[in-house]
């Protein structure tokens, strides 16, 4: 399976040590096996119309209610959860344009993790986590690979893949 010209970043060498050092071992994860590519996504928050300051409603400015990146998968049967997103700012990111927001206490309360430009926030798939709206008068762009550790995501009942399953050595 080729990963293609934007997915053949994850197969660079410092992104696959910077995941190597991050990530829990394969054994730790369940798994003696390699690092597997799940996913990947180009993510592209449109602006508000109107721009900067329009006020637009979430839904027409793309913001994302609280999730975890694997609700997909409820009422499967998978295996190799959890997995791993690498979420990757390509612009700076803030309140402004709706950037990523992480757990920050009781009550579903968020707090905003500003990220420049080629930042990287590395989460488990079981993690909530929200965006609010752009409010901003252009496109906010980010790029998240998802990785499963020791094996790739296998449909419990077919022992098919039900996302991408391709295979990256990590480096020793």
């Amino acid at each position: 399976h080729s990963l293609g010209a934007a997915g053949a970043c994850v197969a660079n060498p410092r992104v696959l040590r910077a995941l190597r050092d991050a990530l829990p071992s394969p054994a730790a994860a369940g798994g003696g096996g390699p690092l597997f590519l799940v996913n990947e996504q180009h993510l592209v928050k449109p602006p508000a119309e109107g721009g900067a300051g329009a006020g637009a409603s979430a839904s027409g400015a793309g913001a994302f209610p609280l999730h975890r990146d694997e609700d997909w998968l409820v009422g499967r049967r998978v295996g190799g959860t959890p997995y791993y997103s690498l979420w990757v700012a390509l612009d700076p990111m803030g309140a402004e344009n709706g950037g990523l927001e992480l757990p920050a206490g009781p009550r579903d309360r968020t707090a905003l993790v500003p990220c420049a430009a080629g930042d990287a926030v590395l989460m488990d798939s079981q993690v909530l986590h929200r965006s609010g709206p752009n409010r901003s008068g252009a496109f906010r762009r980010a790029y998240m690979p998802q990785f499963s550790l020791g094996a790739p995501l296998l449909d419990l009942d077919t022992g098919q893949p039900v996302a991408l399953a391709v295979p990256l050595q990590l480096p020793a």
